[in-house]
């Protein structure tokens, strides 16, 4: 049963004089908004050098992208923007049965999860900014998709650096 309101919280509300209904629920994920999504995204712009890009970022459902992803970014070199969009938070289950990838749940992994995702994202622009598609584009053997899982192995093992060493600072 998801719902841990009891009849106790109830009429402890009536006793005090409170109409309202307090509900908590079990497992509910976390709503975050896009205040915070948007300054989750302009830190970690600062920090990777890419104020010089116009960045937009926001959650999308599950069944929006065209595969099951925790985020993607859409660049435009021309106007030097990009868009990002995070999985919605709602999805996070949904994302585990449809990818038989472990259940993240709970506020906190959540919310540590979508920063993992902004800062991933930023770093694929980061490399793209860089040019590494135009290093690689002659390169025969990116035919075979070897560059890009190059480049997404590194993607994720500058992510992975760059927050534990944030993360160890704070400590």
């Amino acid at each position: 049963m998801k719902l841990l309101c009891t009849f106790a919280l109830l009429a402890a509300s009536s006793l005090f004089g409170q109409p309202e209904v307090i509900t908590i629920l079990n497992n509910k994920p976390p709503m975050i908004a896009q205040k915070k999504l948007d300054k989750a995204m302009e830190y970690w712009k600062h920090i990777l050098r890419l104020d010089d890009v116009t960045l937009e970022i926001s959650f999308k459902r599950l069944d929006k992208f065209d595969s099951p992803v925790y985020g993607e970014s859409e660049c435009h070199p021309v106007a030097n923007a990009c868009l990002i969009h995070i999985l919605d938070p709602r999805d996070y289950e949904a994302f585990s049965v449809k990818t038989e990838a472990p259940v993240i749940s709970g506020r906190k992994a959540i919310t540590r999860d979508i920063e993992n995702t902004i800062v991933h994202e930023l770093v694929h622009i980061r490399l793209a900014k860089a040019g590494l598609k135009d290093l690689y584009a002659g390169n025969p053997r990116c035919k075979t998709g070897v560059c890009e899982f190059i480049e997404e192995d590194t993607v994720v093992r500058l992510t992975s650096a760059i927050l534990d060493e944030s993360r160890r600072q704070l400590r």
